[in-house]
C-alpha cells in the first residue's frame, strides 16, 4: 500500500494508470509476452479484476482512504522461458530511475518499485512462475458500486 495521498484520484483512473504501469513493464520482454490474472496451476482459477484496500490497516471506517491493486501471472510465448523476465523487467525500472528494493520470502525473490507519481509495482519471482502486483496512491474511497475492472489480460506493446 502507498503512503502517499491524493485526494482528485478516483478508483478509475487509479485503475488505468495502475494498468498502464503494468503494461509499460512488459515493453523490455519478447514478443508474445503478456499478464494474465488466470492461474498457470489451475486455469480455472482467476486472481480479482482488483481491489480496493484501506490504506490505514487499524482505520476500517467507510471515510478511510483506499488504495486500488491488483496482481497478474507472467507468461511467455511458446518457445521463451519466464525465468529470464525478472532481470529484464528489473532492469528497465532501474532505467527509469524508479526507487527499488529487493527482498526475498521463504518461495520468492521480490523487487518494489515505486514510480515519481507514488504508484508502486512488485515483481515476484518464484522461479517458474512470476508475478506483477500493482498499486496506487491513496485515495479517497470510492462508492461501494464502483468496483474493479481490470482486464484478465495485458498484451506486451
Amino acid at each position: 500500500m502507498s503512503a502517499d495521498f491524493d485526494p482528485t484520484l478516483t478508483r478509475s483512473a487509479a485503475q488505468a494508470q495502475v494498468i498502464d504501469n503494468l503494461t509499460n513493464s512488459l515493453e523490455p520482454l519478447p514478443a508474445g509476452s503478456y499478464l494474465t490474472r488466470r492461474s498457470a496451476v489451475d486455469p480455472t482459477r482467476m486472481q480479482s479484476a482488483g481491489a480496493t484496500v484501506p490504506c490505514d490497516d487499524s482505520n476500517l471506517s467507510e471515510n478511510t482512504s483506499v488504495d486500488y491493486n491488483v496482481r497478474y501471472y507472467l507468461r511467455a510465448a511458446q518457445g521463451q522461458e519466464v525465468e529470464t523476465f525478472a532481470d529484464l523487467i528489473n532492469s528497465a525500472w532501474k532505467q527509469r530511475n524508479w526507487a527499488t528494493r529487493t527482498f526475498t520470502t521463504a518461495s520468492s525473490t521480490n523487487t518494489e518499485v515505486i514510480s515519481p507519481t507514488g504508484y508502486r509495482m512488485i515483481l515476484e519471482d518464484g522461479g517458474s512462475t512470476v508475478s506483477l502486483v500493482g498499486s496506487s496512491p491513496c485515495f479517497p474511497r470510492p462508492d461501494i458500486n464502483d468496483r474493479p475492472d481490470a482486464p484478465e489480460t495485458i498484451e506486451r506493446p
